[in-house]
């Protein structure tokens, strides 16, 4: 059980590691068994000869050497390989996290201007207009239920037209710039579900406006490219 324990404490201290650490411990250990194949083939070989005898250390020297250097030199090689590697991993793992970083603040700036236009025009459309009165009407209502009204007749279109026509043009500018920037956004996100929203909540002022020739065909349909009132 114990030797169980100490092989789990040693796999687990081992998984631990840097991937860098890995790397140098197994080619040190490789390196280590390769110096004591390399001897222990030869003293199979030649035998063990006493410390005094010089010229056998000589030769053993020679041959441990002239087996081994070469193959260490792969080795350190090989680890200058796998450092570059590392390297290279690393700063392409910094370089995305710098992109993804840049892409999500650049989201976060737009988010904050699709925010601002979308509450600008949420008060031009409900601001108070003159209504003319008729079909018992108020004679102020909000600009959106004006242009509603308008398309049913209950509210003299022309009338809207005349008193509130440069702020009709700041709607077809605020809703240009709300598709910019929520198409913008959408190529940073790789998905449409935040333009989605904003395209439900004005289609049907897009498609009011474009009746009456406000906004363009292709405007409307962008508001409405999901077909909601077709």
């Amino acid at each position: 059980m114990a030797r169980h324990d100490a092989k789990k404490k040693l796999f687990l201290w081992f998984s631990n590691l840097p991937d860098y650490l890995k790397g140098m411990l197994f080619l040190g250990c490789s390196g280590f068994l390769i110096l004591l194949a390399v001897a222990g083939s030869y003293i199979l070989r030649f035998g063990w000869i006493p410390m005094e005898n010089r010229e056998w250390w000589g030769q053993f020297g020679d041959f441990l050497g002239g087996t081994t250097n070469p193959i260490l030199a792969f080795l350190t090689f090989i680890g200058v390989l796998w450092t570059i590697g590392l390297n290279n991993e690393e700063l392409k793992r910094s370089s995305e996290l710098a992109e993804r970083q840049k892409i999500s603040e650049q989201k976060e700036t737009i988010h904050r201007i699709i925010e601002r236009i979308y509450l600008e025009l949420k008060d031009i459309i409900n601001a108070q207009v003159e209504s003319g009165g008729g079909h018992g009407l108020p004679p102020t209502i909000s600009l959106q239920t004006a242009i509603e009204n308008s398309i049913t007749n209950h509210v003299d279109w022309e009338l809207v037209k005349k008193n509130n026509f440069p702020v009709l043009l700041t709607i077809h500018d605020l809703l240009t710039q709300l598709k910019f920037y929520l198409t913008s956004y959408d190529n940073l996100a790789g998905d449409a579900l935040l333009s989605a929203y904003y395209r439900r909540y004005f289609v049907v002022l897009a498609l009011q406006l474009n009746h009456f020739k406000i906004i363009p065909d292709e405007l409307r349909q962008y508001y409405d490219k999901f077909n909601v009132y077709s």
